[in-house]
């Protein structure tokens, strides 16, 4: 009983690897999880799957689907020990690989409350979710709490492991057996936070380009018709040099306000060009919440004299 023992361990992780599907097992490598990690992940028989087959296959997770578009990026049924991940564009792969780690932290998570050692874990994640204090934390908190009331905690274990590095050493302790290097899943799901942050910092920059941009527009415009208004009172009073004289002035204007809306035009161009790639982003990663298009209708009638 003892030889069986023995040799049926590694041959049952010897066949649970070699017979896993190659996807799966590069998922756990990029995602640097380790030998006991891998092993773990692998005997969940985890599968890519669409978006519909997310909500169809996760249907007992209330998360799955919810009021605000959401559909998660994997799921971990207990009942069948399965992982499900949601398949992702090329330019979001990265989520790929973060949320194959998330979801191989539940099992951990459960057979770690189960084993006893439930109440100095969810200590250690409460007290590190409070110094964290981060904004997109919160909120993933706040959505957990709307529809995971119950597994708060079981969630905080998965986000904090694979999202953050400044975690307590009695934490990370609970990590470290599953990976090699979990910094590789923090990288993963930073590259792609980063990738919404610097469309944004784009837009963001943009907009404000365009405001600027109207506001000159404004001004110039405000001064065109005050120039004209002097021009014709001149003309109207016999005074051909103040006539002139202001004239001038009202053509400088107006081609600076002609300028000013080229401006706002190039720059609401490139801000619905981006935008549309960024809503495209979105729509990718959970659901479509378009931003509202700048307008490019402004046109320039001059007066003539």
């Amino acid at each position: 009983i003892i030889l069986i023992a023995v040799v049926y361990t590694p041959l049952s992780n010897y066949l649970t690897i070699k017979t896993a599907d190659p996807t799966m097992v590069k998922l756990a490598q990029q995602a640097g999880m380790s030998s006991e990690g891998e092993l773990l992940f692998l005997r969940t028989k985890p599968l890519l799957v669409t978006d519909s087959q997310m909500e169809s296959d996760c249907s007992s997770n209330t998360a799955a689907s919810n009021a605000d578009g959401f559909i998660e990026q994997g799921c971990y049924i207990p009942t069948t020990n399965r992982i499900y991940i949601r398949k992702m564009p090329t330019d979001l792969y990265s989520l790929e690989v973060s949320t194959a780690a998330y979801e191989m932290l539940h099992p951990v998570y459960i057979s770690l409350t189960n084993s006893g050692d439930g109440k100095a874990l969810n200590a250690s994640i409460e007290t590190n979710y409070k110094t964290t204090n981060d904004a997109n934390l919160n909120q993933q908190v706040a959505n957990f709490n709307k529809t995971e009331p119950d597994d708060i905690d079981l969630e905080l274990f998965s986000l904090l492991g694979t999202g953050y590095s400044s975690l307590t050493s009695d934490l990370n302790n609970y990590y470290s057996p599953y990976f090699s290097d979990i910094s590789n899943t923090v990288a993963a799901n930073n590259q792609v936070y980063q990738l919404f942050q610097s469309d944004v910092s784009q837009l963001n920059s943009l907009n404000n380009s365009y405001n600027q941009y109207q506001s000159l527009a404004s001004k110039a415009n405000s001064n065109a018709n005050s120039a004209y208004q002097y021009s014709v009172d001149a003309a109207n009073n016999g005074n051909a040099y103040y006539d002139n004289y202001n004239y001038n002035i009202y053509k400088q204007d107006i081609a600076a306000y002609n300028s000013d809306v080229d401006n706002i035009n190039s720059t609401a161009d490139q801000y619905n060009s981006l935008l549309n790639d960024y809503n495209n982003l979105v729509t990718e990663f959970n659901g479509t919440q378009p931003v509202a298009q700048l307008q490019t209708d402004q046109s320039q009638n001059p007066q003539s004299q």
